[in-house]
């Protein structure tokens, strides 16, 4: 009689569990969603982030290849006589540059 009693109440528990598991697992879902919106707003804010920081290192990496591109394919007497305008020229193209970042930055 013993063992019955206990399969009695197995059964119970599994009857009682089916008819309050739905309410149960929608109720958590409700719960859940403020957290899950909130973690898609944190990862959305994290990848503007990152594609400002890598837009500004592409930027950097671009600028330093164009400079050493002209140092290339300009001959040195003539880079020698122009130290100002190459100097003018780098402040004009990291004024740009700022302006490009500022507007990514939004």
């Amino acid at each position: 009689m013993f063992p019955f009693i206990f399969l009695g109440a197995s059964i119970g528990l599994g009857i009682t569990a089916i008819l309050v598991a739905p309410s149960l697992v929608a109720e958590a879902g409700r719960a859940a969603r403020p957290l899950a919106k909130g973690a898609a707003k944190t990862a959305m804010l994290g990848c503007r982030r990152m594609q400002a920081a890598v837009a500004t290192t592409v930027e950097g990496v671009s600028d330093l290849l164009a400079e050493a591109r002209h140092e290339i394919e300009t001959p040195q007497k003539a880079v020698a006589d122009q130290g100002s305008a190459a100097t003018r020229a780098r402040a004009a193209a990291a004024a740009a540059a700022a302006a490009r970042r500022a507007a990514a930055n939004g």
